[in-house]
């Protein structure tokens, strides 16, 4: 009996200085990440919005530098970014084409000629216009396309749906500001003319997406925060998943079903809206992908979803989950490796040449 709480106490010993050399380090990374944060693009790129929430301002640049990249942002005079300026009229001799999505589109942490867009331009030759703007959801990149993607005429519309952002905030205020919001009413897409939201209560830490139980979440989440049992949070988490789920601790597909409907209402307008159009879709997952079982149902979902309404679609997951440094580690947007991975999987989905 000695013995064994002389190893019970050698363990709670071990891993309370664990704990303690673990957040000592990720206060020094933290520091480390705002010591070399140079620039605040937050306060230069964006700018709010009455009708879609925010976007990006034209003519503008800045320099977003952290521990894991150095990057330079410049939008053109019609708030794209893009070094290029394009004229609503189209040059007959090339494709266009225009793609809307969030961060991952847009390119954070990337060099604008490694983004996806400018590969898949100079590897196909078409012309490709990024609507990629951090933050937005699938009603946002409905709304751009609508207010100005249209304007341009594309000969193909593609959209990067983000599992997790484009179906969680979608009727939701965001982390990224005041926002447009989406609802249904009488069977029919409701959306408010005017962000709902005030900018304190958008910028306010959302739940855990997965959490169904918030009182026993919150019980039991100095567990979760805590850094020496990660491993065995990603375990509970996860792989017993089901388990966790039956005992009402966290969600499932079945609990986004009204989040769902309003995916697919936003696909029908798309749909209405670009009559005789080529429309794709890629299905981005986060670099976690493996062992989130809730996000691969959603993505599961997502594509029944694109399918039924006619969009062809190509889901990176298996190519994610069998693949090695796509994401930066610490940011976990895709890196230029995953950029490469998005235009070849664009290119093929297309049946366009990819050099």
């Amino acid at each position: 009996m000695r013995k064994v709480i002389l190893i019970l106490l050698g363990l709670a010993v071990g891993l309370a200085v664990s704990e303690i050399g673990l957040r000592m380090w990720d206060h020094l990374e933290q520091s480390r990440e705002q010591a070399v944060n140079f620039y605040d693009c937050a306060d230069k790129l964006y700018a709010h919005d009455s009708t879609i929430g925010w976007r990006l301002v034209p003519n503008e640049s800045c320099r977003q530098k952290t521990v894991e990249y150095d990057a330079q942002y410049k939008t053109n005079g019609k708030g794209l970014r893009d070094s290029e300026e394009h004229s609503y009229a189209k040059d007959a001799s090339k494709k266009r084409i225009v793609i809307l999505g969030d961060s991952h589109t847009f390119g954070q942490g990337i060099a604008i000629e490694n983004t996806f867009g400018k590969l898949l331009q100079k590897n196909t030759g078409a012309e490709v216009l990024n609507f990629g703007v951090p933050g937005y959801d699938a009603g946002q990149y409905y709304i751009a396309l609508k207010m100005e993607g249209i304007k341009y005429n594309p000969d193909i519309v593609v959209f990067g749906f983000y599992f997790l952002n484009d179906i969680n905030e979608i009727n939701v205020g965001s982390n990224s500001g005041p926002k447009p919001i989406f609802s249904l009413g009488n069977n029919s897409l409701v959306l408010s003319s005017v962000p709902e939201e005030s900018a304190a209560e958008a910028a306010a830490p959302k739940a855990d997406y997965r959490v169904k139980n918030q009182t026993v979440y919150n019980m039991t989440k100095w567990l979760f925060d805590l850094k020496t049992l990660s491993l065995t949070k990603t375990l509970a988490k996860e792989y017993l998943y089901g388990f966790l789920s039956r005992l009402g601790l966290v969600k499932t597909v079945d609990d986004y079903s009204g989040k769902f409907a309003i995916f697919d209402g936003i696909i029908k307008k798309i749909k209405e809206l670009l009559p005789g159009k080529t429309v794709v879709a890629v299905l981005i997952p986060s670099r976690n992908i493996r062992f989130n079982l809730l996000e691969r149902q959603m993505g599961e979902k997502m594509g029944s979803i694109l399918k039924d309404n006619g969009i062809p679609f190509v889901d990176l997951t298996p190519t994610v989950v069998v693949g090695k440094d796509l994401y930066f580690p610490k940011d976990g947007h895709i890196n230029e490796k995953g950029h490469e991975m998005v235009a070849e999987a664009i290119a093929k989905l297309l049946g366009l040449p990819n050099k």
